[in-house]
């Protein structure tokens, strides 16, 4: 069965939760393996926005039933992208471990508002083959971004 955008945007929501949990298991003194895993959870949010904002967003924008939930949702990335690079340029404290808190429930938010509206509603005004179309150009894009923004990181 063929993969439809949405499956693989979940994938991509449920890998971000396990680095947050990853890192909120860590002490205070695990410093550089907090910085490690921040990389990572940094990258993984990066190419998501991206490709939601290249590939996704601009379909739902033009429908009237996912024109207002499509501009909240690219507000709600510029605001987590703003707390990703305070959090990059900051040693890791208390104040850093509570801004990474912030992010969190940004993008718990962020991500219910999606698989609980915007998604049940973009599956009323996409049909099945542009999903499934879709899914292939998020697959094949996630591969050129992952090899950018990783040797970037």
């Amino acid at each position: 069965m063929p993969v439809t955008a949405f499956t693989l945007l979940k994938k991509d929501h449920r890998a971000v939760e396990k680095l947050f949990a990853q890192i909120e298991k860590l002490d205070a003194g695990s410093a550089t393996r907090k910085q490690q895993l921040f990389k990572q959870l940094k990258s993984e949010l990066e190419i998501h926005a991206r490709l939601e904002e290249a590939l996704l967003y601009p379909l739902l924008k033009e429908a009237d039933k996912t024109h207002k939930m499509t501009l909240e949702s690219f507000e709600e990335h510029h605001l987590i992208e703003k707390l990703l690079i305070e959090l990059s340029t900051q040693p890791i404290t208390e104040e850093w471990d509570a801004k990474l808190t912030v992010l969190k429930e940004n993008v718990e938010h962020h991500v219910k508002e999606e698989e609980e509206d915007l998604f049940p509603s973009a599956q009323k005004v996409l049909d099945r083959e542009t999903l499934v179309n879709l899914g292939k150009q998020i697959q094949l894009e996630k591969k050129k971004l992952e090899a950018t923004i990783m040797v970037a990181a």
